[in-house]
């Protein structure tokens, strides 16, 4: 295997760990919004709370995952360039398949529902816009 064939592969694994960690994150804080928003009956606004907390999960899911990369491919073979390419492709890979999903009426719930990253097609296209728009950002942290 090649050394490049392994950084992608230590950032693919990151990736995959930092989502897991980060959706259990965002699980707590989508059970205090959801409390906070039946005590003070604001129950319209969660749609957009629990979309912009998706979108910050992923962005904090890539600034996360550069950094478990670094650790796991060690830092005199790490480039920012590797890892925000491959969030970005797993993110536009992931992005695709759910709007062609969602687009035939399937994998569609009202995001003000408690939501988890598998079980809503829009908080999947959130959290993925977020951690690939921040994975844009990070491959030029090279230059």
């Amino acid at each position: 295997m090649t050394p490049q064939v392994k950084n992608i592969a230590w950032n693919t694994l990151a990736f995959i760990l930092m989502t897991v960690a980060v959706c259990i994150v965002n699980y707590i804080l989508q059970i205090i919004i959801i409390f906070m928003d039946v005590f003070s009956r604001r129950l319209e606004e969660s749609v957009a709370y629990i979309i912009v907390l998706w979108l910050v999960t992923g962005i904090f899911g890539s600034v996360f995952t550069t950094g478990l990369a670094e650790h796991l491919v060690k830092k005199e073979n790490f480039t920012y360039k590797v890892s925000g390419n491959t969030i970005l492709v797993i993110s536009i890979l992931a992005i695709i398949p759910a709007i062609v999903i969602m687009s035939k009426g399937h994998f569609m719930h009202n995001p003000k529902e408690f939501t988890l990253l598998l079980s809503n097609g829009y908080v999947w296209v959130a959290y993925f816009a977020g951690a690939g728009g921040m994975a844009a950002i990070l491959r030029n942290l090279d230059k």
